[in-house]
């Protein structure tokens, strides 16, 4: 059996107590907004900081203070310290970075590696006082290029320049969600030894296919009648919810029955609202926000669709296949787990909406019998392949291999 097969309960027997002796077990995580924050990433660091404490590897993590949560707070399993303050300007992320960098020196006989999340100005910090303490550093990538890769100067600004050379000079490890992000790495003169492709963590224990039963139920609840083809996420710009909207106007015309919801929040969701009602399709398209109960809205629907020109790998689509639900994406890297015809459908990354309008229609032309044998392997891949458990076995091999 191989080593990625293990759980992280075996793992940990195998790895964690032979070195207890030697070497300090645990991590400590810096991330610069932490659940209750919302964010794609922030969730991956809180299900993989829990998975790790659950298979008995401790994790602290140092972040800023959140609305709603007191400093020190801890949850059911890593220790959480707020370190600074929600938005302060230069002063409270100075205050922010000092902060951090004292904490990893004074807790650094308490873990063995710090994990780094997103390419940011805690991303150096993090490599000095990993120099200091002795202890490796783990950063873990968003995606590619401006868009969570070696080429994203968020937060950093003027300092991009200054952040490379720093990373050149200290050289941590890089971790990254798709195949493109790791040919980035290895192009940019990272050794293989120090770039490793780890997929997102599927919430495969929350996000379960529905009986038939129980689908109809939820339908009845929700109010879905017809088709319903699904988006989950924020809006934002790599999204291309526009490409989407010209799309259905093509579709519904020869579907009038089916509905597309378009579930989430974000900074073009107003000019989304004007180009819905510009295109003459409110009556077949809807907005509901944040949806709470966003689980029965995956078991109810029919297809996921997700329009996206870059991901490095969306939660929203490892929810959706969790679920059992039809992912419509496009194809590129970050919709990997899709493989076109068996767990989904896809359609070229440079998909005009005709294309795209077309990949609708491929999809609601999909017999009983097909539909449920791709909504079958989709939930069945998560499962097998990107469940929480499969992949924190992953970081605790890259950690213990470091």
């Amino acid at each position: 059996m191989s080593i990625e097969k293990l759980s992280p309960e075996v793992l940990y027997q195998l790895t964690v107590i032979p070195n207890r002796s030697t070497r300090p077990a645990g991590a400590v995580f810096v991330i610069s907004s932490y659940p209750p924050a919302l964010g794609g990433t922030e969730n991956r660091a809180a299900r993989l900081a829990e998975e790790l404490a659950h298979a008995g590897f401790p994790v602290t993590v140092l972040t800023r203070r959140n609305s709603g949560i007191k400093p020190g707070e801890n949850n059911s399993g890593p220790i959480i310290l707020h370190l600074g303050p929600e938005d302060g300007g230069f002063p409270g992320n100075l205050l922010f970075y000092c902060r951090v960098f004292l904490k990893l020196l004074s807790l650094r006989k308490t873990y063995s590696v710090i994990q780094n999340f997103l390419l940011s100005t805690l991303t150096p910090l993090c490599c000095a006082a990993g120099a200091l303490a002795g202890k490796p550093v783990f950063v873990s990538l968003g995606g590619v290029g401006a868009r969570g890769g070696l080429r994203d100067d968020s937060g950093t600004g003027r300092f991009a320049n200054a952040k490379t050379a720093l990373l050149s000079l200290f050289k941590p490890f890089f971790i990254t969600p798709n195949k493109d992000g790791l040919r980035e790495l290895l192009k940019s003169g990272i050794p293989a030894t120090r770039a490793k492709l780890i997929p997102n963590p599927a919430p495969t224990a929350e996000f379960t296919p529905p009986a038939p039963q129980e689908r109809e139920q939820l339908r009845q609840e929700l109010g879905f009648n017809g088709e319903i083809f699904l988006f989950a996420g924020r809006f934002v710009a790599e999204k291309n919810l526009p490409l989407l909207a010209e799309a259905w106007k093509i579709f519904s015309t020869a579907h009038p029955s089916a509905r597309l919801l378009l579930a989430g929040e974000g900074p073009l969701k107003d000019s989304m609202k004007e180009l819905v009602n510009s295109l003459g399709i409110e009556n077949s398209v809807s907005l509901p926000g944040a949806v709470p109960n966003l689980p029965d809205y995956y078991r109810a629907a029919d297809f996921f669709v997700l329009p996206s020109d870059t991901e490095g790998m969306s939660n929203a689509l490892l929810e959706a296949m969790s679920c059992g639900l039809v992912p419509l994406v496009k194809d590129i890297s970050g919709c990997a787990p899709v493989e076109d015809g068996k767990t989904g459908l896809k359609t070229p990354a440079a998909a005009s909406p005709g294309q795209f309008a077309a990949l609708l229609e491929r999809a609601a032309a999909l017999d009983p019998h097909a539909r449920q044998k791709i909504s079958a392997a989709s939930a069945r891949l998560m499962r097998e392949s990107y469940s929480i458990e499969k992949i924190t076995a992953q970081y605790l091999q890259l950690y213990y291999g470091a």
